[in-house]
This record gives structure tokens, C-alpha cells and sequence, in this order.
């Protein structure tokens, strides 16, 4: 009724009339324009926003893949920094480094080297190949400042250093680690590490990044060494990479930036704006000219009909994307292996997925909206936890976050579980959140003891072997040396052992020399060592003695065990034994002579009628 009104004045006042009403049409439309200038800024900045929480959630996954290649290789320092704690003698380190540092250097791609620099001096490297010319290279004197204040920096912190990534002399881009390593708080040297970046990088998966995204890497000196430098200038998402010494700063954006990623949406939403806009301006100047523009008026409706329906097709489609979007990650979420939850800025369980379920044997009704400490983590990390929240629920920084940690969880049947926890802070709605990913690792545990067993114990009698018996000697020595204390060494082995495999079978000889190595572990004093090292052949180290009489007592104990008939299967055996000892230092200073002599001494004690010790006599 108001625009059939509007139409009968426009018509009673003529042509001036309707120019002033046109006039006024163009004004009212030149003020829609701005509100819909406005309106699209404020849906780009939507758009952006929708933008960067999708890059936060690939960032985490990105940032935790980094995190652990990066500290999976720091972990072989950390064990290299440990068995060179406990062999720092030249001898045990020129026999045995080589072997540990290659089983390092063969677990993992992206090493380019393992040293030791007792007094800072390059003496031990490993792969030699390729690293000749850094044998003998004093590291404390270094001619490149920036390495003699890592180095320094090492000696005095006393904690792992790391360089920031540079173009090795090899070629490619690396990193060096290094750490002081103090014997009895006096300096000893440095066990250094040289790592590839690329290996890592791959790893992490930045190579193979989607194409919609760009991401650089940042060191901590604000050096790029992944990606394009110019990421940092356009506003990123930026995850911090934590490091044992520092951080990294990991910054992604959409492909072209963040304008060009919302353009398409946006161009949809300014273009059905305008649509709008020209509708209301038509529509208006339709009904005032009610009579005269009919049909256009008519013609104009069906063309903004069909626009409409187009953007509502359009609008679906992007519903239907997001849709699919959220259903994809749902199931890389679902079908993960590993356990993958959230807890939202108080603590409380707000995601737990299939994996979760499985792992501790909750249920995700069960789970979410619980404690999640007290839920999963066991009671002595919680006081931790507590002086460690309300810094993360201010800063979203803690101790654990951007790093990979091996700890113990409760299961629902309250057993305690060893896992690999793997946690994120994501800032999200003005709080931090925490993203975990924790990995059951019972079976990696168990195979990892299995292993050091099938390593360092013999397959039959489960006593040390002869590696581990030769660790065992060399620290015994070292003790020995630096205490003024005597060591014995004993070989013994059965006399007429060889009648017991020919004539009533190898099955009753295993069983015997089962029996025999219980029978001497018995016969042992605590902190003694005994070991199989071949057939029949059994090997003692008796540390610690204050005097000859010591070896003696314990060799006379066993003799008279031994004496003692063995039921094995259905038959009773009667088999004595013959050793011979050699005494540290008296008989020798080097394993290998000790050994030696500890063995022509049981030739004597054979030769002189079996069943009995002899200790070794030089004539």
C-alpha cells in the first residue's frame, strides 16, 4: 500500500517528481554499497579466521611429526653420552666404540657422524669414512668463534648444545649437538653429534606438505632453513618447536596468502550482496513504476530467482565441503593406532578417540568430561602437574608440551602401561587447549628388553656372555686401578665333559650345563660374576678381593660343590671341575693377559689330576 501511494504523488507531480525520486534511489544505493563494503570485510576476516584454525590443527600434526624426528635422533646422544659415561678408559673405548656407535648410526637415516673429544681433542669418530680430516682437531681451539662458544657454552652448562643449522663442510644443510661429559666432576671431553636436516625434514612430512598451504621454518637466531622466509611477514599460523636448548618457530599460511584463500568465498558472498542490493533498488523502482515497467519488473523477478537459487546451490556446496572436510579428519582421527584426546582449559577430557577406547579401556562417553590426570596419570606426577597447569592455562607452555616423553598410564583395570606421549598447545576461543597423541609401548618395551637379554646373556644358561663378561671385566679393572684393589679372574670347565655328550646325548649335556650354572652362581659371592664363554668353559671375575685367600676360598667352595652328584633327567652324574686364576695385578693389567694366564692355570690344575684350583705360577 505505501509503494501504491508512493506511485499515485510520483505520478501527480510529473516529470521533476520522478527525477528527484531517482536522485534518491542513487543515494540509497550508493549507502547499501558501503554497508555491503562493510559487511564483506567483516566476512573476510570470518573466512580468515575459519582459515587459520584449519592451519592450527595441521600445524600440531606437522609440529609433533617434526618434534619427534628432531628429538629421536637427540635420544641417540643421550645414549651415546651414557655408554661413554661408563667407558671412559681409552682401552674399553677403542675396542667398543666403534661397535655402540655404529648400532646408533645404522637406527636412524640423517647422521652424519658420532665423535668423542676426550680433552676436547677429536680422538674417536664414527663413520671414519668421509670424517678423516676431523681425527685430532682440537674443538676448544677451533678457529670458527661460533664453535668455540658452543663448545664453551657445553663445558659450562653442562647440558646438550645445539648450533643453529648451517651448510656442513660435507655439503647440505646440518646441525651440531654437543655435550660435556664430567667423570667425578672433573671434565673428560665432548660427545658431539652431526645431524642432517633434510632426512628430518622429510620425516616430518614438510616436503610433501598439501599444495593449498606454504610453511617456513625459522632457527632460533630467526634464520629460514625450511620454506620461504617471506611466510613470517604475512601474518602466520606459528607453532613453537621446542628444542633441549631453545626453540624453533614453524609458520605456515594458505598459498598466496590469506586474502587469496578467502577470495573465492568472499567473491561469492560481495557478488550475492550485490544481487541484493540491485534487487532492493529494482524492486523500489519497480513498484513506483508500477504500470509503466510491468514486465520488466516481471522479467527482473525471474532472473533474481535464478541467481538465488544459484547461491543457495553454491552455500550447499560449501556446506557439503565442510561436511566432508570434518568427516575426513574424524576418520584419520578414528583410525589412528595411536591414542589421540584433548582437554580443554580445565583439565577436563573434550576428545577420545577409537584408539583412546582401546589403550586404556574407557569408553568415550566414559572419558570425556573427566579429569583427565586423574583419570589416566599415575599419582606421582601429579604434584607435577599441579605446579605446571596454571602457567599452561596462562601461556599454553609447559615442560611437556612440543616434546616426546616416555611415562607410565592407568588403564581402566588400573594397571600401569608404558607409553610415548606426544603433546601440543592450540590456542583456541581466547584459552589454550592441550592435543596429546599417546602411543602404547608395552610390546616396543618388552622387545627392547628381549633384545639387551639376546645380546649380553648366553641363549642356554641365561649367564652373561662373552661381551657382557668382557664389559664387566673392563669396569672391574678401571675400579680396580683407581682403588688400588685386586681382581681375581677364574676359567674353569667340567672334566670328562665330553663323556657325558658322547654317551648319553647332547640333551643331558645342555641339561648339565644348565645345572652347572646355577650351581656356580650359588657358590658365588654378591657382586661376583660368572659366564659361559664356550662349550664347557665357564669364566669368573671376582672383584674386590683383599687378598689372594679370597679367590682361594671361593675356588675351593666350588670344587667342593661340584663334588656333589648331579640328578639330571633319571641319572645321577658325578662331574668335577678344574680352575685355574689369575689375580689382577700380580698376573697382569690387561684383560686379555689376565685372561690368558687365568687359562694356562687350569691347564696346570688338569694336568696335576683334575678336581681341584690352581692359581697361575709364571715357571
Amino acid at each position: 500500500m505505501i509503494f501504491d501511494s508512493l506511485n499515485k504523488r510520483l505520478k501527480k507531480i510529473g516529470k521533476l517528481r520522478r527525477k528527484l525520486v531517482l536522485f534518491s534511489l542513487m543515494i540509497l544505493f550508493v549507502l547499501l554499497l558501503q554497508l555491503l563494503w562493510y559487511a564483506s570485510l567483516r566476512y573476510e576476516d570470518v573466512l580468515i579466521k575459519d582459515q587459520n584454525m584449519r592451519n592450527t590443527g595441521r600445524m600440531v600434526i606437522y609440529g609433533n611429526a617434526l618434534t619427534t624426528a628432531i628429538n629421536k635422533r637427540f635420544a641417540l646422544l643421550e645414549g651415546l653420552y651414557a655408554f661413554t659415561t661408563v667407558n671412559t678408559s681409552h682401552e674399553i673405548l677403542k675396542k667398543s666404540f666403534n661397535i655402540f656407535a655404529s648400532g646408533l648410526y645404522l637406527s636412524t637415516t640423517g647422521i652424519r657422524n658420532f665423535a668423542l673429544a676426550p680433552g676436547g681433542v677429536q680422538r674417536y669418530v664414527y663413520p671414519i669414512r668421509g670424517n678423516e680430516a676431523t681425527l685430532g682437531h682440537d674443538l676448544i681451539n677451533d678457529s670458527r668463534p661460533n664453535v668455540r662458544i658452543d663448545v664453551q657454552r657445553a663445558i659450562n652448562t653442562r647440558k646438550t648444545v645445539l648450533s643453529d643449522p648451517y651448510k656442513l663442510r660435507q655439503g647440505g644443510l646440518g646441525l651440531v649437538a654437543r655435550r660435556a661429559l664430567y667423570v667425578n666432576d672433573t671434565f673428560w671431553g665432548l660427545v658431539t653429534m652431526v645431524v642432517d636436516m633434510p632426512p628430518i625434514f622429510e620425516e616430518a612430512g614438510l616436503y610433501s606438505k598439501p599444495d593449498d598451504i606454504e610453511m617456513a621454518l625459522r632457527d632460533r637466531s630467526g634464520n629460514t632453513i625450511f620454506g620461504n622466509g617471506s611466510v613470517f611477514e604475512n601474518e602466520p599460523v606459528i607453532l613453537r618447536i621446542e628444542l633441549p636448548e631453545g626453540y624453533w618457530k614453524l609458520g605456515c599460511i594458505p598459498m598466496g596468502g590469506w586474502h587469496k584463500a578467502a577470495g573465492k568465498r568472499l567473491l561469492v558472498f560481495q557478488v550475492s550482496g550485490l544481487i541484493v542490493l540491485i534487487l532492493i533498488v529494482i524492486i523500489i523502482y519497480l513498484f513506483i513504476n508500477h504500470y509503466l515497467l510491468l514486465v520488466e519488473k516481471n522479467e527482473h523477478l525471474k532472473l533474481s530467482h535464478q541467481k538465488l537459487e544459484q547461491e543457495v546451490t553454491e552455500r550447499k556446496q560449501v556446506k557439503e565441503a565442510l561436511q566432508e572436510n570434518e568427516s575426513r579428519m574424524r576418520a584419520i582421527t578414528d583410525s589412528a593406532q595411536d591414542a589421540i584426546l584433548m582437554m580443554d582449559p580445565e583439565g577436563r577430557i573434550s576428545y577420545w578417540n577409537p584408539a583412546a577406547e582401546r589403550i586404556f579401556g574407557y569408553t568415550s562417553s566414559e572419558a570425556i568430561g573427566q579429569n583427565l590426570h586423574q583419570l589416566i596419570v599415575p599419582s606421582h606426577y601429579h604434584e607435577a602437574h599441579h605446579a605446571a597447569f596454571p602457567v599452561f592455562q596462562q601461556k599454553g607452555q609447559g615442560a611437556a608440551i612440543g616434546k616426546m616423553l616416555d611415562l607410565e598410564a592407568i588403564r581402566k583395570d588400573g594397571k600401569e602401561i608404558p607409553v610415548q606421549l606426544s603433546l601440543a598447545a592450540v590456542h583456541m576461543k581466547g584459552a589454550w587447549h592441550a592435543v596429546g597423541i599417546i602411543r602404547d609401548i608395552t610390546e616396543q618395551k618388552q622387545a627392547e628388553e628381549k633384545i639387551q637379554q639376546m645380546a649380553y646373556h648366553d641363549s642356554l644358561t641365561g649367564l652373561p656372555n662373552r661381551q657382557l663378561f668382557s664389559d664387566r671385566l673392563g669396569i672391574a679393572l678401571t675400579h680396580a686401578q683407581r682403588n688400588k684393589k685386586e681382581v681375581g679372574i677364574a676359567m674353569l670347565d667340567l672334566d670328562n665333559f665330553k663323556d657325558v655328550n658322547d654317551t648319553l646325548g647332547h640333551d643331558v649335556g645342555d641339561l648339565l650345563l644348565k645345572a652347572t650354572a646355577e650351581r656356580l652362581s650359588a657358590a658365588l659371592r654378591k657382586g661376583d660374576t660368572v659366564a659361559r664363554s664356550g662349550g664347557d668353559e665357564f669364566a669368573l671375575i671376582l672383584p674386590d678381593l683383599k687378598a689372594v685367600e679370597d679367590a682361594i676360598q671361593v675356588a675351593r667352595k666350588i670344587v667342593d660343590s661340584f663334588r656333589e652328584p648331579f640328578l639330571i633327567d633319571t641319572h645321577q652324574l658325578v662331574v668335577t671341575t678344574s680352575i685355574g686364576i689369575a689375580v689382577y695385578p700380580n698376573d697382569g693389567t690387561d684383560e686379555g693377559v689376565l685372561l690368558k694366564n687365568a687359562d694356562i692355570a687350569m691347564y696346570q690344575a688338569k694336568q696335576a689330576g683334575r678336581d681341584r684350583y690352581q692359581l697361575y705360577n709364571k715357571a
